[in-house]
């Protein structure tokens, strides 16, 4: 890929994680005065690749934290159909309400990592 089109992925992915963190706010401005939760800013949780800071492991690449955050958003809609009835729960799901709190603040933080990995991906020096 030469570098215009790596500009262009870039540009690209930084737009979608733009359109995403908005449409996950509004979720979850929607859904804390009803399921309850704080209003502290979000923890960042345990990932799963990547370099480890302070018990918590980030991906060093946007492409693993692209990947993360697939799984973090299927994580939240499988809670989210749980917990507006539209889905079975399993026994496990007696707290998905606060499971879906967490799992959001998880999206958070896994948008900033992946918008962060990008910055740093353009910064870099022949891309």
């Amino acid at each position: 890929m030469n570098s215009s089109d790596r500009r262009a992925l870039r540009s690209l992915g930084r737009e979608h994680l733009a359109a995403f963190e908005r449409e996950s706010a509004r979720i979850e401005a929607t859904l804390r005065p009803i399921l309850g939760g704080s209003d502290q800013s979000h923890d960042p949780g345990q990932g799963r690749t990547g370099l480890r800071r302070e018990g918590v492991t980030y991906p060093t690449e946007w492409q693993a934290a692209a990947e993360e955050l697939l799984s973090t958003a299927r994580r939240v809609e499988a809670l989210l159909a749980v917990v507006l009835g539209v889905a079975p729960g399993d026994r496990a799901a007696d707290n998905a309400p606060e499971q879906l709190m967490a799992a959001l603040s998880q999206l958070t933080t896994d948008i900033e990592q992946c918008q962060r990995l990008l910055s740093k991906d353009s910064a870099r020096p022949g891309k």
